[in-house]
């Protein structure tokens, strides 16, 4: 693979695919804007100041971005930017600062990283904020892919708090990576987003950019909310064991979690918790029932639990 290749990672979901993106590249940073027409300058000057919390990483020929988020030098990452867990990782700030980074958490299934920049001395890092609604603007920051700088772009929240299990990744050789409380949004992602800030209209790292999701021709992007990473910072911080995550060792586990998911996302709705544990209930039984007849696959599975919770809601 050369320096500037660009890989891309398919997950599957019934009828969708999910598009992880990464790149590599040895440009100089410099912050650019781009389709923020309409922006109030308030914003405007808000992103340039962001975009100081925006880190470059390089591993091999494997490059991803981070965000930022203490004055201590620990950064928010994507997993499947690294390359190998061994080898060095160079990082780089806006500024064009360069330094070696340090891997201090790393999840594979659930694809979240987070490392320690060597040596920073910087003061400005991104203030946390899990809390995000439909139709909230946001603004994806990250490295593009072949040019020398990095963009933002604007859009908007289209859903939250989905589960997503057992996706298969089609040119790593892993079928089950998972992505927790994942966020649905517009804004334009291009290949070497991931790993890079989603920031709400103040200026807060509400996600980490991961993937695209491709339905029907109709692409949206999906982030990582930072609640995912919140009791993982805390542990880092007072050295204490890391948090333990969803197990995902079986069916009725898999099941379990894209449910969980899904009236996550309902309870946004103001649905009351009886009737969403019902209908998970319901689903759950069915979806099991149909596993034991056979001739379904897990993917149309999900895809059935998926469909039969919103039917259920909306009756």
């Amino acid at each position: 693979m050369s320096l500037f290749s660009h890989p891309i990672v398919k997950f599957t979901l019934g009828m969708c695919c999910l598009v992880v993106l990464s790149a590599c590249s040895s440009a100089p940073l410099s912050p650019q804007t781009d389709d923020l027409g309409g922006v109030p300058f308030n914003h405007q000057a808000m992103l340039e100041k962001s975009g100081q919390a925006v880190v470059y990483f390089s591993q091999g020929n494997s490059a991803f971005n981070g965000a930022l988020v203490s004055n201590s030098g620990l950064v928010l990452s994507v997993s499947h930017g690294l390359s190998s867990p061994n080898r060095p990782i160079k990082a780089r700030l806006t500024d064009g600062t360069s330094t070696f980074a340090r891997l201090v958490y790393n999840n594979p299934e659930f694809d979240m990283a987070i490392l320690q920049l060597k040596d920073f001395s910087g003061e400005w890092f991104l203030p946390l904020n899990a809390h995000i609604t439909e139709n909230q603007p946001v603004y994806a920051l990250g490295r593009h892919r072949l040019g020398g700088s990095f963009t933002v772009s604007k859009g908007l929240v289209k859903t939250a708090g989905i589960n997503l299990a057992n996706m298969e990744v089609s040119n790593h050789g892993i079928d089950n990576m998972a992505v927790q409380n994942a966020i649905f949004h517009s804004a334009h992602i291009e290949q070497g987003f991931s790993g890079g800030p989603l920031l709400n209209a103040q200026g807060e790292l509400v996600a980490i950019n991961h993937s695209i999701l491709d339905a029907k021709g109709k692409p949206l992007a999906i982030a990582l909310n930072v609640e995912n990473f919140i009791s993982l910072i805390s542990a880092i911080t007072d050295n204490r064991p890391a948090p333990n995550f969803p197990k995902l060792g079986t069916l009725e586990d898999r099941i379990d979690f894209l449910l969980a998911g899904l009236s996550r996302h309902a309870s946004r709705k103001h649905i009351t918790q009886d009737r969403l544990r019902l209908i998970s209930l319901q689903i759950k039984q069915t979806a099991l029932q149909l596993n034991k007849q056979g001739d379904i696959s897990e993917q149309q599975l999900s895809s059935w639990v998926w469909n039969g919770f919103l039917k259920q809601l909306r009756q």
